[in-house]
């Protein structure tokens, strides 16, 4: 999807961001502009790449093959709160 020709997606997304980046100085006083960028990036690639990876329609169809992928999903999916806390880092 091209978010240029959907303002609304990237107004969304921005704010979505900049949401993150408030909550992440609230989180950690006196961090600097350099860690700060490191840290959100890091955060954002990870839940984008989550994201994606949810959506993989194959990672379904691989639990009947019994992949370690599917298999790892699977259990992500089943606590996803709990991988989300272990993993995002503040």
């Amino acid at each position: 999807i091209d978010k240029n020709e959907f303002p609304e997606l990237l107004e969304s997304a921005a704010g979505a961001f900049d949401e993150l980046v408030n909550i992440l100085i609230e989180l950690n006083p006196g961090i600097s502009e350099k860690d700060l960028g490191v840290k959100c990036i890091k955060n954002w690639a990870m839940i984008h790449g989550l994201v994606d990876l949810l959506r993989n329609v194959s990672f379904q169809e691989d639990t009947k093959n019994n992949s370690n992928a599917a298999n790892a999903m699977a259990l992500v999916k089943s606590d996803i709160r709990s991988f989300l806390i272990s993993s995002i880092e503040f």
